[in-house]
């Protein structure tokens, strides 16, 4: 029986190193970010993600992207069995790591404070956000990371067999490696050498999906 597995967290947090080392299982295809949904959530959209993740001819099918968060329980009604692994970094590394990669973007705000303060508006990737009404782009992505934790944890307190949490240095070491794959109840030799951590350019990384634009 196939099993459908998500990788969550805020981004910049190594959901990239994630999809890496799940790659390197046997039987595992994993995709990073690659069929963008809305943060508002739109179930036609996942529909059609979930279909396709179903028609991959392998027995363990993973998608990692931040932005799976606000379907989760919609994805549990449809296949109950579905894995969430979530990230963690610490969160003034990860609120640093998006400061400097979105630049003079701001997802996180709405389209009144982004003129306001004349931050670049960004078609792909403003959907994939919450957004808020907050001045300073720093607070904003403060807020998304504790909302974001905040549910995650509660639903881990309602799905304790679905969902889990794991520290980024999970990635660096065996123990943490292999914490992950007994987690998704893998079933096949785990291969636990290399390291996955910090997002270091996986350009191997399969491109399974069409990406909504």
């Amino acid at each position: 029986m196939k099993k459908m597995i998500f990788g969550i967290g805020t981004g910049r947090c190594g959901t990239k190193s994630l999809c890496g080392f799940l790659n390197s299982q046997k039987k595992i295809i994993s995709g990073h970010e690659s069929y963008l949904l809305p943060w508002k959530p739109n179930l036609f959209y996942l529909m059609q993600l979930l279909s396709i993740m179903k028609n991959e001819p392998y027995k363990y099918v993973v998608e990692c992207a931040s932005y799976i968060l606000p379907y989760a329980i919609e994805i549990l009604k449809e296949n109950p069995t579905t894995k969430f692994i979530c990230l963690k970094r610490n969160k003034d590394a990860v609120v640093e790591s998006f400061i400097k990669k979105s630049g003079l973007r701001n997802h996180w705000v709405n389209d009144e404070i982004r003129e306001r303060r004349n931050f670049e508006k960004d078609k792909k990737w403003d959907k994939c956000f919450p957004s808020y009404y907050i001045d300073s782009k720093y607070k904003a992505i403060e807020k998304y990371f504790d909302e974001y934790y905040q549910t995650v944890n509660q639903l881990i307190d309602k799905y304790p067999n679905n969902f889990a949490v794991f520290n980024i240095n999970n990635l660096n070491t065996k123990e943490g490696k292999k914490s992950i794959l007994e987690f998704i109840e893998y079933k096949y030799e785990f291969n636990l050498d290399g390291n996955f951590q910090y997002n270091k350019g996986l350009d191997n990384t399969p491109k399974r999906y069409f990406c909504k634009k």
